[in-house]
């Protein structure tokens, strides 16, 4: 699913084009060895708009249902 540009704008994404994969998600311990505290408590980047965040869930169900959904071991 491509990163509608007026999200990529408010991001603050610089690619020519993003994406958001749907058919796969990743599988890790949380917290994990990778969380490192910061005294920044808001977002880093912004808000997704729930829009986006409903459509990339109904893309992940339909991958789910025709056994397409696989989970990648994030964790060392």
């Amino acid at each position: 699913m491509v990163v509608p540009l007026r999200v990529k704008a408010h991001l603050g994404l610089d690619a020519p084009r993003c994406w958001i994969t749907c058919d796969e998600y990743n599988a890790f311990d949380w917290p994990g060895v990778d969380l490192l505290p910061t005294p920044i408590v808001a977002p880093a980047y912004g808000l997704v708009p729930n829009e986006l965040i409903e459509a990339v869930r109904a893309e992940m169900r339909a991958a789910r249902a025709h056994s397409g959904l696989k989970g990648v071991a994030r964790t060392k």
